[in-house]
């Protein structure tokens, strides 16, 4: 059991088996919101916090005490993949009346 040492002074995340990732550092740099952020914001969705259990198991670390910085950067990767599927989803659309427009002129050209 290994521990990975915090730049900020904060105790060392334990290791508690898996491959050796020593240099692996959850750091906290990401900016927080206002003081009164939402209640909708701290609840975390099932599909987050099931990551975040199957992060520990895989990579054999204990997230205690660290829960809310590493709940926090999952739920931010999960907001980047819902913004891509929005926009996959825009995308995907505007093809299809585009193909839709195409259609209606070649019956028109008849």
């Amino acid at each position: 059991m290994g521990h990975v040492h915090r730049p900020n002074g904060k105790q060392p995340i334990k290791m508690l088996k898996g491959p050796d990732l020593a240099g692996l550092v959850i750091t906290n740099n990401f900016q927080r919101e206002k003081e009164g952020e939402t209640k909708a914001r701290r609840d975390t969705s099932n599909c987050v916090q099931q990551n975040l259990i199957r992060l520990g198991r895989i990579f054999g670390i204990d997230f205690q005490g660290y829960e809310e910085e590493a709940t926090e950067l999952l739920m931010q990767i999960d907001s980047c993949r819902q913004v891509r599927r929005m926009e996959l989803d825009v995308e995907i659309k505007k093809i299809k009346i585009k193909g839709a427009q195409q259609l209606k002129n070649l019956v028109a050209f008849d």
